[in-house]
């Protein structure tokens, strides 16, 4: 198994789906990028990409700016997903808590 699916694989047990995995991944290796660029290294059509970017956008994973009027998207640094992981677990304090 190489590197890269070892991490695709361990974003997927902090709530990723694959497909997510693969376009933070690759936004990771790309740097700032629009979604075309990201579909083409992720190897997802790029439609799908800009739903997927969204919501990892929507967890606070990736950011999105504008450059020369194009929508760019960047990751956040592998750091960030402690906030990922702080999320996941006040939910689970708040539903084990209802129970």
């Amino acid at each position: 198994m190489d590197a890269r699916h070892t991490l695709e694989h361990r974003l997927e047990a902090l709530g990723f789906s694959l497909e997510e995995a693969a376009v933070y991944l690759a936004l990771l290796e790309l740097g700032p990028q629009p979604a075309s660029v990201v579909a083409r290294k992720a190897g997802l059509k790029r439609g799908h990409t800009y739903n997927l970017l969204s919501s990892l956008s929507e967890k606070g994973i990736v950011q999105e700016f504008e450059k020369r009027k194009v929508k760019q998207f960047t990751a956040t640094p592998p750091q960030g997903l402690f906030t990922v992981l702080d999320r996941k677990k006040e939910e689970i304090e708040e539903s084990s808590q209802q129970l």
